[in-house]
């Protein structure tokens, strides 16, 4: 319970727009957050660069941004 309420308050801190419904267990939902991080909070990628983050759906989805070409530089 304690982790539940830890991880709802950084997630307020950083403004995710839904803390409490969070669940890092479905990975749907994971992504969708990592996408949603890397858009409001991390821009690491060039905007073009985020299609890849962005298709949720891959089965490699987590690798898509070892790409040295989508980085800012």
């Amino acid at each position: 319970l304690f982790k539940k309420q830890q991880s709802t308050i950084m997630l307020i801190a950083l403004n995710y727009h839904n803390p409490d419904g969070f669940n890092c267990s479905n990975e749907i939902k994971f992504r969708k957050f990592a996408v949603w991080l890397e858009d409001q909070n991390i821009t690491h990628y060039k905007i073009k660069n985020r299609g890849n983050l962005r298709n949720i759906h891959r089965s490699d989805h987590l690798k898509c941004g070892d790409n040295a070409e989508n980085t800012r530089t």
